[in-house]
């Protein structure tokens, strides 16, 4: 009997285990399936192992196709829904499971920035890079100049994760200031922050040129950002040298703005005790910032003695910047 003389309801179960990974072929993932799984176990279709149903190689694909693109997304759509919701709850390597059988339908459906975001929280860096270079290339190929700005700022933040240092980093935040910049999006002043802070961080180099910012950006694949920065206007004819004075200015605003901390670090860290108690009122009041707490945890380390490169791991620009012209300072101060 061909598939198409079957019951309705047989067919509609079998387009479904045709649509579901190996991984989720249960008869719990098939709602009130019992007898079109019958009919389909009668026509040798799939076989039971317990709860789980084995398919035909051979009419799995046909299955699919048969199923259409609108059946298979909503069974997509579905199971990336109950894995990532899964996800949410789990605890410890549960974790991990739920979003590895989450990402076969969220792959199928495109969602390489959600992806890319559980990678991140999971702390699986290299993961979530992958992701996110996947978004980045699909938006070159959508072609949108700001979708394609933000995909870049979004890229260097995960790469960022690794190695926060790296000219890739920023030649990723420069690509997306130049395309905010060309573009007129209204995201320019945030990408101008970006490269403030790790300008801050870790400077600027000497010269940088379009040519250097693109092939840097380039060595990510999909990635055409002098193809597209030659279909956009310049913003200025000296663009670049403008983007650099910016956030040169605001690298150095907040270098004013954490002076006065830094400074206090480095004396206390030295010994003196002028300042020691409004020192740690100042790290008390950060502390109550989640968002402070890695970097004012550093800060307590430098004043514990330490004063090796593990003192950055895992820190964003800003702190890391502090924690390192701390160290510099104290070098310094110390004649070495």
């Amino acid at each position: 009997m061909e598939l198409s003389e079957l019951p309705q309801r047989a067919q509609q179960v079998f387009f479904r285990l045709c649509c579901l990974e190996e991984q989720d072929r249960f008869t719990y993932f098939l709602r009130e399936a019992d007898d079109g799984l019958a009919v389909l176990a009668e026509h040798g279709l799939i076989e039971f192992e317990g709860q789980r149903v084995r398919l035909d190689p051979g009419a799995e694909a046909a299955g699919r196709t048969m199923a259409g693109p609108e059946f298979a997304r909503s069974v997509d759509e579905e199971l990336a829904a109950n894995w990532v919701a899964s996800m949410m709850v789990e605890t410890g390597p549960h974790k991990a499971d739920a979003l590895d059988r989450a990402t076969p339908y969220l792959r199928r459906l495109g969602r390489w920035d959600e992806l890319a975001s559980h990678e991140d929280q999971l702390g699986r860096h290299d993961r979530a890079i992958a992701m996110k270079a996947e978004a980045l290339r699909q938006a070159y190929e959508a072609g949108e100049p700001h979708a394609i700005s933000k995909g870049h700022h979004d890229f260097a933040v995960l790469l960022g994760r690794v190695d926060n240092a790296s000219q890739r980093v920023l030649a990723h935040y420069f690509a997306s200031a130049v395309i905010a910049a060309r573009s007129g999006a209204p995201t320019l002043g945030d990408e101008i922050e970006m490269l403030a802070m790790f300008t801050f961080a870790f400077g600027l180099p000497e010269r940088i040129s379009l040519d250097d910012i693109c092939a840097l950006a380039e060595q990510t694949e999909g990635v055409r950002l002098g193809e597209l920065l030659g279909r956009l206007p310049m913003s200025a004819p000296d663009e670049l040298q403008q983007l650099a004075d910016r956030t040169m200015a605001r690298a150095q605003e907040t270098m004013r703005d954490w002076t006065p901390l830094m400074t206090a670090v480095v004396l206390r860290a030295e010994g003196d005790t002028t300042w020691a108690e409004q020192l740690e009122n100042e790290l008390a009041d950060l502390e109550r910032d989640p968002g402070a707490v890695p970097m004012t945890r550093a800060l307590r380390r430098v004043l514990a003695g330490e004063r090796g490169p593990e003192l950055v791991a895992g820190l964003g620009m800003l702190p890391s910047g502090m924690v390192l012209k701390i160290l510099a300072s104290l070098r310094e101060r110390a004649g070495s």
